[in-house]
């Protein structure tokens, strides 16, 4: 519960920060409005709903094979068949809709975003693996309590969120957002494992 709950606070804090230091300008630049049918479009419902449920059938399948379901059950097959049926689905539709896409194409195209997607992608794959049994390791192997357990997990995730804000403020300096990657692998999981684990 800890686990779950120890964003919430730095996520507040992070929404007051948002409101107090964010300045849009305005934009003057008259637009027609919109029928109602061409505002749902842009929603691209078909879209939300495929990916939706994609997600879902994939979640299911992983939550029960194995454990109240054998891996072979019908049941668990079909949801990994719907997942994939429905991934197609949402990228045909994303294809048809151009623009008005939830993911545009023409977005993906550009090397900076694809490849930075890429990365924060097999990133956050390792993130949420030691974000969940990390918490595990200390309260089954260390003995350690629900509440001192979150406590040693900030010894990875705090140096994180402080890289995250140096790292942004930097790119927003410079309008450099490659090279100062570099320094924010000091603070990755796989360069704090060792020296954490250790520590305690």
């Amino acid at each position: 519960m800890l686990n779950s709950s120890r964003n919430v606070p730095i996520g507040a804090v992070a929404f007051f920060l948002v409101l107090l230091v964010l300045k849009l300008e305005e934009n003057k630049v008259e637009h027609r409005p919109l029928a109602v049918q061409q505002r749902m479009k842009q929603l691209d419902p078909i879209g939300a709903a495929t990916i939706i449920a994609a997600v879902a059938c994939l979640f299911l399948a992983l939550q029960w094979g194995g454990t109240s379901k054998p891996w072979n059950s019908s049941i668990i097959v079909g949801l990994f068949v719907g997942s994939g049926l429905l991934l197609c689905v949402f990228g045909i539709t994303q294809y048809l809709m151009e623009d008005d896409a939830t993911i545009p194409l023409r977005v993906l195209k550009q090397r900076s975003i694809l490849f930075g997607s890429l990365f924060l992608f097999t990133m956050a794959m390792s993130a949420y693996v030691y974000g969940y049994y990390l918490p595990i390791y200390f309260q089954s192997i260390k003995g350690s309590t629900p509440m001192w357990s979150g406590l040693q997990f900030m010894a990875i995730s705090l140096p994180q969120i402080a890289a995250i804000i140096v790292t942004g403020a930097m790119a927003t300096r410079w309008g450099y957002y490659v090279r100062q990657n570099n320094q924010k692998k000091a603070f990755e999981p796989a360069n704090c494992y060792e020296r954490f684990l250790t520590s305690f």
